[in-house]
């Protein structure tokens, strides 16, 4: 697929899913308010790109960390949908995206 993760994993011959380990985490709304993109959180890994390039390459803030430990998300101010959020679709979270949380809604499967 367009995700980075699965591509370095595959090279590197390691396995991302383990039946060891159960899932703690609850499962957590796609977010698809946004007119070009979906947000997917439950596939998140925390890198920070996103938040990244909305905070200081574009100055915007849009989206960025809230919560501690295991609650710890991306999120808009006030966990407003990105459609109200005030994002401005430039989709460049979109693009620095290495697992595909953020993805366009016309490569959604």
């Amino acid at each position: 697929g367009s995700c980075e993760l699965q591509r370095i994993a595959k090279h590197l011959g390691v396995k991302l899913k383990t039946k060891r380990f159960r899932k703690i985490l609850p499962e957590l709304p796609i977010d698809s308010s946004s007119p070009l993109f979906i947000y997917d959180p439950n596939k998140c890994v925390l890198c920070g790109r996103c938040v990244w390039v909305c905070q200081e390459k574009l100055g915007k803030g849009t989206i960025g960390f809230a919560y501690r430990g295991f609650r710890r998300m991306v999120t808009t101010f006030g966990d407003e949908p990105m459609g109200r959020s005030g994002c401005k679709d430039c989709s460049e979270c979109v693009a620095v995206c290495p697992v595909g949380a953020l993805v366009f809604k016309s490569e959604a499967h």
